[in-house]
């Protein structure tokens, strides 16, 4: 959830630069220098961004893991698949107090960016105000249910490869060589292999990696068949797909 939370702030702030880099882009050639100048302070405001909207993730986390009485390491855990107004009530707390706890989280942490006069008053009313209007939603989302566990479909496709090239009886590194302008079928039939082999040893590996995260209590047997069942429907196509050459 930590990169969760970091990668989501950053490509926010990153989408915003990007917008910005565009325009200052498409200006005349006497502002290049300017528009040079102007995309590295927005780059650096958009860090800031960045940076301050991961703390503040990070700070909300923490004052709901003290309200419900768990450590913030616990809170990750059980946030699996859930809101933090589930896992409150789970643990005999409300959700109005919940809400009520973060507010007052919000605006203590205010308070003290206005004692060290990084922002003014009016400033933080005005953010305090927003963070009142959209706690409801922040308590109410409901977290991956694969927090933690990268079982997205980019990891399958590495465990994909993975066995495929045991399959093959290559290393990663040999079948990444190889692969450039060929198929993963095209190298199994050099060795007298069938692609039909091929496939099933995907996804024998696939379901063993699934079964795994299942047995540790970091996927649903739910969740798990249904990425199996993606992956099963695509399989052929992998086999199949001519890699790029390099």
């Amino acid at each position: 959830m930590k990169n969760v939370t970091r990668i989501l702030a950053c490509v926010v702030a990153a989408v915003s630069l990007v917008a910005v880099s565009g325009v200052a882009q498409a200006g005349p050639g006497k502002g290049k220098g300017a528009a040079k100048a102007q995309r590295a302070a927005k780059a650096q405001r958009a860090a800031r961004l960045c940076g301050q909207r991961v703390h503040v993730k990070r700070s909300l986390l923490k004052a709901a893991a003290a309200f419900i009485g768990i450590t913030p390491k616990q809170l990750k855990q059980e946030l699996r698949g859930h809101s933090l107004a589930q896992v409150a009530q789970n643990h005999g707390k409300t959700v109005e107090d919940l809400q009520a706890a973060l507010v007052n989280s919000v605006k203590t942490a205010l308070a003290k960016r206005v004692a060290n006069q990084k922002i003014t008053q009016q400033v933080a009313d005005q953010q305090l105000a927003r963070f009142q209007q959209r706690v409801g939603t922040l308590v109410n989302r409901v977290f991956p249910e694969q927090a933690g566990v990268r079982c997205g479909l980019l990891a399958v496709r590495r465990v994909a490869l993975g066995a495929a090239a045991a399959f093959l009886g290559l290393t990663r590194a040999q079948l990444r060589q190889q692969l450039p302008g060929h198929s993963l079928a095209e190298l199994a039939s050099a060795q007298n292999k069938s692609a039909a082999d091929l496939q099933a040893a995907m996804v024998n590996a696939v379901k063993a990696a699934l079964d795994k995260a299942v047995a540790n209590q970091r996927l649903s047997q739910e969740r798990a068949a249904r990425i199996l069942a993606r992956f099963q429907d695509r399989v052929d196509e992998l086999a199949a797909k001519v890699f790029p050459s390099s």
